[in-house]
């Protein structure tokens, strides 16, 4: 007699291990990737972050020519006591992206601002060359 495995089980099990090491990891799989709005305006690229919970002191922020990389830590702590209860959780997110811009920036005139848990980066754009016509002589 030829035994047929579960095909359903199997999977069962399959995913219920790929959740336990998600778990363990500190994957939240609803916050993925920093969320990231870019806008743009004749001289500037400005690039807005959300990133609650994070110290200043905790983000980083580097410019290249087209390139923008961001990346943060952010720790939490919640204590609470009762009659008859002690709650005490930590967590910890690190954030990390980097977006290509859609034209070369100004890296040495870049400004980052953070507030209420936003980060706001202006990059200013470079001057576009301008065809040079040369003399042949």
């Amino acid at each position: 007699m030829i035994r047929r495995k579960d095909p359903f089980k199997d999977m069962h099990e399959k995913m219920s291990k790929m959740f336990e090491n998600m778990a363990e990891t500190g994957f939240n799989m609803y916050n993925v990737q920093l969320p990231v709005d870019i806008r743009e305006t004749d001289e500037k690229i400005i690039a807005e972050a959300d990133m609650p919970g994070v110290d200043k002191n905790n983000i980083q922020v580097k410019v290249k020519e087209r390139s923008l990389y961001i990346a943060a830590q952010g720790d939490r702590e919640v204590r609470e006591e009762g009659k008859d209860y002690v709650r005490h959780e930590r967590s910890s997110k690190s954030y990390s992206r980097t977006l290509q811009l859609p034209e070369p920036v100004k890296s040495d005139s870049t400004k980052a601002k953070y507030k209420n848990g936003v980060l706001t980066v202006e990059m200013e754009k470079k001057e576009k060359s301008s065809d040079y016509n040369v003399e042949i002589e």
